[in-house]
C-alpha cells in the first residue's frame, strides 16, 4: 500500500542498498536487493543495469539468467492477439518481451544438452497471456529428445495440445481440435506408460474426452463423459497411491 510510512521505509532500505553497493559494488546479494527494491519502486532502468551487472558479473552461472528473465517478465504486458511479440503498452512492453525471451534463448546456448533449459523456456511461452502455445510445444518437444526416459516432458505435450484445443476452441476449427485432442491423447498414453503412478496424467485423459471429444462429437457425448469420468477414476486412485507412498516415506524417515 502507497502510504507516508511505506514510502519512508522504501526510502530508507533505498538509502541503506545504496550505501551497501558504494561500499562493495560486486556483492551479488546487494546488487540483487537493490535491483529488487528498483524493481519495486517501478523504477525500470535503474532496475534493469543492476540485473543486467548480475549477468555482467557471472555469466556462466545459469540461474541468473532465470533471475532476469523473471525480472523482464514483470512488464511484458497482456498481448492484443495471440500472435507472439504483438504486445500492448507500446515499444517498452514490446521490448520486455522480447529480452525475457532473449534471457531463455541465451540460457539454453549456454548448455543446449541440459532439458531444463528448454522446460523454462517452454514455461515462459505458455505463461504469456494469451498463451503462445505452439513455441511452448517446440521446446517440450525438444526435452523429450534430451530425456527420452523421462515421463513429465511427454506428459507437457499432452497438457500443452490439450490446452490449445480448450483454450482457442472459438478460433480453431472442429478438425484442428480433433487432431489437437488425438496428440494431447496420444502423449498422455505414453506418458502413462511410462509412468502409471503419475496421477495428472489420468485427470488430464479425462478433461480431454469430457471437454474436448463430448464437445466435438455432441452425437457420442454419453460414451465421452463416460470414458471421461472412468479417467477421473483411475486419476483418483492413482492420486490415493501416491499420498501413501508418501505417508510411508515419511514415516520411514521418522524412523532414522
Amino acid at each position: 500500500m502507497d502510504t507516508p510510512e511505506n514510502n519512508e521505509r522504501a526510502d530508507k532500505a533505498l538509502e541503506a542498498l545504496n550505501r551497501a553497493y558504494e561500499i562493495d559494488p560486486y556483492d551479488k546479494n546487494v546488487i540483487y536487493s537493490l535491483g529488487d527494491m528498483y524493481d519495486r519502486l517501478r523504477n525500470f532502468e535503474e532496475a534493469e543495469k543492476l540485473y543486467l551487472k548480475i549477468l555482467e558479473l557471472e555469466p556462466t552461472n545459469m540461474e541468473n539468467y532465470y533471475v532476469v528473465a523473471g525480472f523482464y517478465k514483470k512488464y511484458v504486458p497482456v498481448r492484443a492477439s495471440g500472435a507472439s511479440g504483438e504486445q500492448e503498452g507500446g515499444e517498452e512492453g514490446k521490448r520486455a518481451f522480447q529480452k525475457a525471451e532473449e534471457m531463455y534463448l541465451r540460457r539454453i546456448e549456454l548448455d543446449a544438452e541440459s532439458p531444463e533449459g528448454y522446460a523454462y523456456a517452454a514455461q515462459f511461452y505458455e505463461d504469456l497471456q494469451p498463451p503462445d502455445f505452439d513455441k511452448a510445444y517446440k521446446f517440450h518437444v525438444y526435452r523429450t529428445r534430451l530425456e527420452p526416459d523421462n515421463n513429465i516432458p511427454v506428459y507437457a505435450i499432452g497438457v500443452n495440445r490439450f490446452w490449445k484445443a480448450h483454450r482457442l476452441q472459438t478460433q480453431l476449427s472442429k478438425e484442428e481440435r480433433i487432431e489437437l485432442a488425438k496428440v494431447a491423447e496420444e502423449a498422455l498414453l505414453k506418458a502413462i506408460e511410462m509412468d502409471p503412478s503419475y496421477s495428472f496424467t489420468y485427470y488430464y485423459m479425462g478433461i480431454i474426452y469430457r471437454n474436448i471429444y463430448a464437445a466435438v462429437y455432441p452425437e457420442r457425448k454419453s460414451r465421452y463423459i463416460e470414458e471421461a469420468d472412468m479417467w477421473q477414476q483411475r486419476a483418483q486412485d492413482a492420486r490415493k497411491k501416491e499420498l501413501e507412498r508418501k505417508r510411508l516415506e515419511q514415516e520411514l524417515k521418522g524412523l532414522k
